[in-house]
């Protein structure tokens, strides 16, 4: 059975950065999108979708394919991504999946480990569980949880919001001016509705900053709790299937990940040899 890997996180955990030089050390590796609402084309900054840049550092799958007001599902996405990764292992390549969404990651987890993981939707972006039969997936997955201190993710959230104010309300301006309303289903991703009531004079900019930070730690919370169960649940049933990293330092994340790919065995083209030799295992 084919072996892939899963890289998983909270928001501003560091996901992105990790990938790009990730994809340097593998560069046969393809990254395919897990994140729900980096899935859409058009309000790339408030989903804090990799830029043109990043994406042009990796071979990637599924990031804006589709439009703000399309409407899908988990069971859609798995099917998606099921077939981006059999083209990729025709293609003699090794598919990655990387995203942080918890309906996605619930999907995958019931998918690969028969595994039910419950998701709250209260103040949540997600998508919905619509089918009832358990989802196919014929891969043997490894998950890789990226869980960095809180504060570390308090302090990212702020810095991130802080730094994409800009590219954001350009964005909501511009998918209101090409016809998207406010009930388009990307218009689920937090801080558009804000930032229209800004746009709209209805809400002062400050507000709005506190209101989508609030909203976007509590969320970082709510996925670090389930990415635990989902680490605990796959705990009991294999062990080797799941590496927990709490290092913020992105080389020493990159290294123990590619410890743990050769102790695993889980590429079947070479792997690049290590600079250095790591401690593997859940890193301070």
């Amino acid at each position: 059975m084919n072996k892939l890997i899963y890289i998983c996180g909270p928001t501003a955990s560091g996901k992105t950065d990790f990938s790009v030089e990730l994809a340097k050390r593998l560069p046969n590796a393809v990254f395919i999108n897990a994140d729900s609402m980096q899935l859409y084309k058009g309000l790339e900054p408030l989903a804090a979708t990799p830029t043109d840049a990043q994406l042009a550092q990796m071979d990637h799958r599924l990031f804006g394919v589709l439009d703000l007001d399309e409407t899908t599902s988990r069971a859609a996405w798995l099917e998606m991504a099921k077939t981006e990764i059999a083209k990729a292992f025709k293609e003699g390549k090794q598919p990655i999946l990387i995203g942080g969404s918890r309906s996605l990651a619930a999907e995958l987890a019931e998918a690969a480990y028969n595994i039910r993981l419950d998701v709250d939707l209260n103040n949540a972006i997600t998508f919905p569980r619509d089918n009832t039969a358990q989802p196919s997936f014929n891969y043997s997955l490894y998950t890789v949880i990226l869980t960095p201190p809180g504060a570390y993710s308090h302090n990212a959230i702020l810095e991130r919001i802080k730094k994409n104010t800009s590219a954001a309300l350009e964005a909501v301006l511009r998918a209101r001016e090409n016809g998207y309303s406010p009930t388009s289903p990307a218009f689920w991703v937090f801080g558009a509705k804000e930032y229209a009531q800004v746009l709209d004079g209805k809400m002062g900019l400050k507000q709005a900053q506190g209101i989508i930070a609030q909203k976007t730690i509590y969320y970082a919370h709510e996925q670090k709790k389930l990415f635990a169960r989902l680490e605990s649940l796959i705990q009991q049933k294999d062990p080797s299937k799941v590496l927990r990293i709490e290092t913020t330092d992105n080389s020493r994340r990159i290294e123990d990940v590619m410890a743990y790919i050769r102790q695993q065995n889980i590429f079947n083209s070479p792997i690049p040899a290590s600079k250095k030799a790591p401690a593997l295992g859940r890193m301070p």
